[in-house]
């Protein structure tokens, strides 16, 4: 029998998580066996399952998801250039990387989808 939630359950706890961690202060904890960060992590599992159920239909979720990879495969490579230019700095490194990201899914990913999906119905 499948389980009820409220909706907008998973909102109610994304927004308990950002509370708890401006209450308590988690961005200045530097142990992560701090017991501040315990109540943190147990919110976290318990928000878990009702954020996907939450996101599950989501355009922005399946966007992140689609660059999830290619932020892998490029973030080191982008903050090794911002290195080689002494312009290491989170937020550049973040925008580069979503730049060369997005890059990828259009200029690659994207144009060798149906030659993937021919080869795939051999």
């Amino acid at each position: 029998m499948p389980i009820i939630v409220p909706k907008g359950t998973g909102l109610i706890l994304s927004a308990v998580l950002v509370v708890y961690g401006y209450a308590f202060g988690l961005a200045k904890v530097s142990e992560t066996d701090d017991v501040r960060m315990w109540g943190f992590y147990l919110i976290v599992v318990m928000a878990i399952p009702f954020l996907f159920k939450a996101s599950k239909k989501s355009l922005v979720d399946d966007w992140l998801g689609k660059l999830s990879y290619p932020i892998y495969l490029t973030h080191f490579f982008a903050i090794s250039v911002l290195r080689h230019a002494n312009a290491v700095e989170t937020s550049s490194a973040i925008a580069f990387t979503l730049f060369f990201s997005i890059a990828i899914i259009f200029l690659i990913e994207k144009p060798l989808e149906p030659l993937r999906k021919k080869i795939g119905g051999l």
